[in-house]
C-alpha cells in the first residue's frame, strides 16, 4: 500500500460518517462549522510546499497546528489548554522512542512502522482524553512533535520533511482509531451501567 492511500481511505470515510449525522456520536465535542472550516483549509494545503530554513513543510501540518492552538484556546483556562499541549508532547516523546527503536531495529515492527506508531498512540491517548477536541489536540501535537525531533536529530543522513503521507497516514490512522475506540468503550460503558441499574430495581422488587 502506497503511502497516503490509507489516510485518503479514512478522509473518505470520516466525510461520509460525518455527512450522514454520525458527528453526533464520533465528534460530539467539535462543532460542525469547525470541521467544516477544517475541510475548507486542510484540503487546499496538502497540494502546498512551503520551505523553511532548508525544512521541507507541507501545507497540512501549519493547519493542522492552529487548528489545535485554537482548540486550546478555547478551553475554559490557560491550565486546560496547556494541559493538552503537554500530554501532547508526552505522546511526542513516545512516537520519537519508537521511531528511534524502529529505525535501529526494525524487526520489532508488527503491521507497519506508522500503523504501529498509530496504534499505540490512539491507545495511550483514550486513556488520557475521551473527548474529540482533546484527542484531536495531543495527536496533532505528538505527530509533530515526534516526527520533527527525529528530523532534526537525523538532520545530517536526512533531509527535514514534515508532513510527508507517512505522516497523513500516522496521523489519520490514530485519530480514527482513537475515536473508534472511544466510542465503543462508552457504548460499552453505558450498556453495562443500565444493565446493572436495571437489576439492582428487579432485585429490589424481588425483596418487596
Amino acid at each position: 500500500m502506497n503511502p497516503g492511500y490509507l489516510a485518503s481511505v479514512l478522509l473518505a470515510i470520516s466525510v461520509i460518517f460525518l455527512l450522514s449525522g454520525w458527528r453526533e456520536i464520533f465528534m460530539r465535542s467539535i462543532s460542525g462549522r469547525d470541521i467544516l472550516l477544517f475541510f475548507m483549509f486542510a484540503l487546499p494545503a496538502a497540494l502546498m510546499t512551503f520551505y523553511v530554513g532548508g525544512a521541507q513543510i507541507n501545507g497540512t501540518v501549519p493547519v493542522a497546528f492552529c487548528t489545535a492552538l485554537l482548540i486550546g484556546i478555547r478551553k475554559k483556562s490557560l491550565w486546560e489548554g496547556g494541559h493538552l499541549f503537554a500530554t501532547g508532547l508526552l505522546l511526542g516523546a513516545v512516537h520519537l522512542l519508537m521511531l528511534e527503536l524502529y529505525s535501529v531495529d526494525p524487526v520489532m515492527i508488527v503491521l507497519k512502522p506508522e500503523w504501529d506508531i498509530a496504534i499505540v498512540l490512539a491507545v495511550l491517548v483514550m486513556g488520557m482524553h475521551w473527548g474529540a477536541a482533546e484527542q484531536y489536540v495531543s495527536l496533532t501535537t505528538a505527530m509533530i512533535a515526534g516526527d520533527l525531533a527525529f528530523a532534526c536529530m537525523h538532520g545530517g543522513t536526512m533531509p527535514v520533511h514534515l508532513g510527508t503521507p507517512s505522516f497523513l497516514d500516522k496521523w489519520w490512522l490514530s485519530f480514527f482509531t482513537a475515536r473508534l475506540l472511544t466510542v465503543f468503550l462508552e457504548s460499552v460503558y453505558s450498556g453495562c451501567r443500565t444493565t446493572a441499574r436495571q437489576w439492582i430495581q428487579r432485585k429490589r422488587g424481588w425483596r418487596k
